[in-house]
């Protein structure tokens, strides 16, 4: 069915007039990159200031919010996490990243005296963001002599530091859970454009889902040798392999083997997260569509931020806009938790698709795994 309208910019279908979504949180992006560096010192100034908890989502100026500062600007939370801590405020935690020892200590000193589960919780995630040694010496601390509250909690303190993209184990040694830098996907100005990008993704396979019948897809194809990629730490080509119908109701594992090759492995038939999926939803028009995607990887680095609160943005590196909580799987090869490596918006490659496809890595056994999120 024809919508009666087109957006103004890049003429998608709409019932209204105007803006897409996309569109209109690009031109929202770009406001925030066109800010000046005294126009955003002014701004942060004046919402510390008049910092409640009630308003920590609050407009700042024509559709520009903290967490735009935050993600497109890569802005000194410094003041904001001290004020924050002042009024009692741990949400959102990541006030907090990297936040002063002195925050850190305070911090620590809550965890220490609540007994209230919710701000407990609350303080085991800003304490996370902080992320030093004393963060985790506190935190593994908690999770091998837990406190009374501990039992009204879901997970551990070592599921909490998750949150800010790192973890522990039984012997406190640190795992980290994403890469310390960030490229977003462009749209490519011409085809030639395209074909030099090191990043190819939702390319359609020869190969068929025995599932269900769908054709399979490279949800992602990454040449780890690019000058900007090598922070993965991989010297050769990645491939994120999978069955774009059956990775919405389970998560796949593919294994890469540096050359180009991949091959998705089985599902766990016997795991009670399996899911058996029914039919193919996925019609060849969608599938066409999602391949002809113009998505090539940005010339320029950006915050590690970039992408973490915005639905619009295809992000390598850098922190995840988790849909539901964050979740790192285990690699079915070695059993460590794997590394958070991107995110593609469904919509992005498919107009009417919904949720987000993310890719993890184990760089040691050259495995991916692909899962789904909606809400």
């Amino acid at each position: 069915m024809m919508l009666e309208h087109k957006c103004d910019k890049c003429g998608t279908e709409l019932g209204y007039k105007g803006l897409c979504f996309k569109c209109k949180a690009e031109e929202e992006r770009n406001k925030t990159l066109a800010l000046t560096d005294d126009e955003i010192k002014d701004i942060v100034s004046k919402y510390v200031k008049n910092l409640k908890e009630k308003d920590i989502d609050k407009e700042l100026i024509d559709g520009i919010y903290i967490y735009d500062l935050i993600a497109y600007r890569n802005i000194d939370l410094k003041d904001i996490a001290k004020k924050a801590l002042e009024k009692k405020i741990y949400y959102p935690e990541v006030f907090y990243y990297k936040a002063s020892e002195e925050i850190r200590d305070e911090l620590i000193k809550r965890i220490r005296a609540t007994k209230d589960y919710s701000e407990g919780a609350n303080l085991l995630s800003c304490l996370a963001m902080q992320g030093d040694d004393a963060a985790l010496d506190c935190l593994y601390d908690f999770e091998m002599n837990p406190r009374e509250w501990r039992n009204k909690l879901y997970v551990d303190p070592s599921v909490y530091a998750e949150c800010a993209g790192w973890t522990f184990d039984k012997d406190k040694k640190r795992q980290i859970l994403n890469f310390d830098k960030c490229y977003y996907l462009d749209k490519a100005q011409s085809k030639e454009e395209k074909e030099q990008s090191p990043i190819i993704i939702a390319s359609l396979r020869n190969d068929n889902c025995p599932e269900c019948g769908c054709r399979n897809m490279d949800m992602a194809i990454i040449d780890g040798r690019d000058e900007r990629l090598k922070f993965i730490g991989v010297n050769g080509i990645i491939k994120a392999s999978c069955c774009p119908n059956c990775v919405i109701y389970n998560t796949t594992y593919s294994k890469y083997d540096l050359k180009g090759g991949s091959k998705i492995l089985p599902f766990d038939k016997e795991s009670e997260n399996y899911y058996p999926p029914e039919e193919n939803y996925i019609e060849e028009e969608e599938l066409n569509s999602m391949h002809n995607n113009n998505y090539i990887l940005s010339k320029n680095e950006v915050p590690l931020f970039y992408g973490a609160f915005d639905d619009t943005l295809n992000t390598i590196g850098g922190f995840a806009n988790w849909v539901q909580d964050w979740e790192y799987m285990k690699c079915p090869s070695c059993g460590k938790k794997m590394k958070y490596l991107m995110q593609i918006h469904w919509h992005t490659i498919e107009s009417m698709a919904e949720g987000t496809l993310f890719i993890e890595i184990c760089t040691d056994c050259n495995i991916t795994a692909m899962f789904h999120q909606q809400t």
